[in-house]
Formats: structure tokens, C-alpha cells, sequence
């Protein structure tokens, strides 16, 4: 599963023809952030996920479902993804 979740976070990238530093401007983080969730080192927020699907253009209920399950349900009921 962690495997998928790098590909498509890169292969989305790759789509744009981004950089990593390319992308992590685009998504309003450091580089270095970026290069963690694509080597899968870390997960990024729930409201950061949902701006990085907007700005690759990946579905967001497909990538966020990988990323956290069935708590994207809840959070969407909490209105976390309103303020993005």
C-alpha cells in the first residue's frame, strides 16, 4: 500500500512534468516535506491532501481513502476540507 501511495503522488507529479521542488512550491511546503511523502516517510495532513490532489489533479476520494481510510468520512462530515 505504501508502495502505491509514492507512485501516485510521483507519477502525478511527473504528469505536470514538476520538479520536487516544483511541486512543493505549488503545495506551499519545503522540499524536503515533499520528498518525505513521495519516499512514503511521512503522510501528509488531511488538509494539505486534499490541496496536493487539487493542484495534480488526482482524484481526491481514491488518494485520500489510500492515505487514511475510512477517518476521511468523518473529517469530510467535520467540514476539514471546507477551507481549503
Amino acid at each position: 500500500m505504501m508502495r502505491q501511495k509514492r507512485h501516485r503522488l510521483r507519477s502525478a507529479r511527473q504528469a505536470k512534468g514538476w520538479s520536487r521542488r516544483e511541486a512543493a512550491a505549488q503545495a506551499g511546503v519545503s522540499h524536503r516535506t515533499w520528498e518525505a511523502w513521495e519516499l512514503g516517510r511521512r503522510t501528509p495532513p488531511m488538509q494539505t491532501a486534499a490541496r496536493v490532489a487539487a493542484i495534480l489533479g488526482v482524484d481526491i476520494d481514491v488518494w485520500c481513502d489510500e492515505l487514511y481510510g475510512k477517518e476521511v468520512d468523518k473529517h469530510v462530515q467535520e467540514g476539514v476540507f471546507d477551507t481549503w
